[in-house]
Formats: structure tokens, sequence, C-alpha cells
């Protein structure tokens, strides 16, 4: 199944950086603009900020990748 990976950049309170990714399956967002919207609404909820432990994300410098599965 192929699906969108958003690579969503933060940096913590003592300045360490770090990735945190998001996952959409393709039929659930058809277009790249709506993964990147569901991902910048997730990043913020309490759940993704409590797993970065209060990191701040910088939306506006994810990373958008369409993965779909090997073929051979």
């Amino acid at each position: 199944m192929a699906y969108w990976e958003i690579a969503v950049p933060f940096t913590s309170p003592h300045g360490g950086e770090g990735i945190h990714y998001f996952t959409y399956p393709l039929d659930s967002c058809p277009v790249p603009s709506a993964a990147v919207r569901a991902a910048t609404a997730d990043a913020v909820s309490e759940d993704a900020v409590r797993h970065r432990r209060g990191a701040e994300i910088a939306a506006h410098s994810s990373t958008t990748i369409l993965r779909t599965p090997a073929l051979w």
C-alpha cells in the first residue's frame, strides 16, 4: 500500500534537533497537500507534543515523500 511520509523537524527546549515522522495512506490523503495539512494538525496535538517532550516543530520545513511497496 502506498503512503505519504511527512518528516517534520523539531527543536527541543535544550537545543537538540530531530525529526518527527507522520504517515498517511494514499487512499485517505490522495494529494500531498492533504497529507501535509494532516501532519501539521497532528504535530500540534497533545499526544505528539508529549511524545516530543515539548519540542517545538518547524512545520514550514517539512518534507513530503510518497512511499510505495517494493514490486519484487
